[in-house]
C-alpha cells in the first residue's frame, strides 16, 4: 500500500488578482483592517504600526513588497499577523480567503531565482488560478528587516513614555 503524504494548510489570501499563500503554521492571527500609527518618516514599505494588545506590529504593504499597483486598504483588508521569524510583523492583504489542505503531491517547487528574495517557494493550482506559496522568512531582506525592527523599538519607546504616570 502506497504511503500519501499529509495535506499542508495553507492560508490562501489575495493580492489583487493574484492568489498566494502562507503555511497556516506561519499565522499568528488574522485582523479586519485597522487604524494604524503612521508617524513620519516611515519607510515606504511600510503601511504604519498597529497596536495589537499592547504588541506594537509594524504592518507591511504587500503590494509594495511584491511591486505591485498600489491598492488603497478596504472594507475586506486584512492584516496577517505573522508568527516571529525575527520579529512580529503584520502583512496587509486585500482579503484573506481561507485555509487550504493542499495535498503535499501539487505543490510544485518555484525555480530558484523566479522570485524577489527567492520567497515564492511553490505553487499549485486551485481550479484554474495559480496560487504562489510564499516562506514567511524570505519575504524581506535583512536590511528592510534591521530598518524595521529600529522603527518599531523607536515606536515602543515613545509609546511606553505616553504611558508612564507623570513624576
Amino acid at each position: 500500500m502506497e504511503k500519501r503524504e499529509k495535506a499542508v494548510p495553507l492560508l490562501l489570501f489575495h493580492l489583487g488578482e493574484i492568489v498566494c499563500a502562507l503555511p497556516a503554521s506561519a499565522i499568528r492571527e488574522i485582523v479586519p483592517m485597522a487604524l494604524l500609527a503612521q508617524p513620519p518618516g516611515l519607510p515606504r514599505l511600510l503601511e504604519g504600526f498597529l497596536n495589537l494588545r499592547g504588541d506594537i506590529v509594524p504592518v507591511v504593504r504587500s503590494d509594495r513588497l511584491f511591486a505591485l499597483a498600489e491598492r488603497a486598504p478596504g472594507l475586506y483588508s486584512h492584516i496577517l499577523i505573522l508568527r516571529p521569524h525575527r520579529h512580529l510583523m503584520g502583512m496587509l492583504v486585500d482579503s484573506a480567503r481561507e485555509v487550504f489542505p493542499a495535498d503535499a503531491e501539487q505543490l510544485l517547487a518555484a525555480p530558484a531565482g523566479s522570485s524577489f528574495h527567492d520567497c515564492a517557494r511553490a505553487v499549485f493550482r486551485l481550479g484554474d488560478q495559480p496560487v504562489h506559496v510564499l516562506a514567511p522568512d524570505r519575504l524581506l531582506l535583512d536590511i528592510e528587516q534591521r530598518a524595521i525592527a529600529d522603527f518599531q523599538a523607536e515606536a515602543e519607546r515613545r509609546i511606553s513614555q505616553l504611558q508612564r504616570p507623570p513624576e
